[in-house]
């Protein structure tokens, strides 16, 4: 086991225990759907920012997140969606917005909107 899947274990543990303790924590889920994304595990990565995104729908880091694991699964649309949607509840957000920008010009049907 490599220095890295050690830590991304032992943090999950400790997230999995904060959310036994406080299941309506939003913030816990979407840090433990970014140590399942690390570790190329999306599947997981998927159901935790859902899951953020289900318990507080005005995250923008929870749509930010959720976005960006379905863009890299392919669902471009659905992630844009979502990085939309992150922009909706703060539309100042440098990151979000260059990221969002980065997809648009890697998407050909949507030059325009990065323009």
């Amino acid at each position: 086991m490599k220095k890295d899947e050690k830590d991304i274990d032992t943090a999950l543990k400790f997230f999995k225990q904060a959310a036994a303790i406080k299941p309506d924590y939003f913030e816990v889920y979407i840090k433990m759907g970014k140590c399942f994304e690390k570790d190329k595990d999306f599947e997981n990565a998927t159901k935790n920012f859902q899951k953020a995104v289900e318990l507080n729908p005005k995250s923008p880091w929870g749509h930010f997140r959720l976005g960006w694991i379905y863009i890299r699964n392919g669902d471009r649309n659905k992630g844009i969606d979502h990085m939309k949607k992150s922009l909706s509840f703060d539309p100042n957000n440098a990151d979000v917005l260059t990221k969002l920008g980065e997809v648009l010009l890697r998407e050909p049907n949507t030059f325009d909107e990065a323009e």
